[in-house]
């Protein structure tokens, strides 16, 4: 397991998130249900690196 990203928490991430529960709970259901798709159908692409970054970028603004 890997420390959450989000600066100052000490929780862990849960396997396919980008955030300990409480992190990624912020980020709206529908950028996770389109992250989730994506890594399931098109890990290493493009399009998944757009969709890392978008949930980077809401929990920058949104968790700090």
């Amino acid at each position: 397991m890997k420390n959450c990203p989000v600066k100052h928490c000490n929780q862990f991430m849960d396997g396919d998130t980008l955030a300990c529960r409480s992190h990624w709970a912020m980020v709206p259901k529908d950028v996770r249900d389109e992250f989730r798709r994506i890594c399931r159908v098109a890990a290493g692409t493009p399009s998944h690196v757009a969709a890392v970054k978008k949930v980077e970028e809401f929990l920058t603004r949104r968790a700090c």
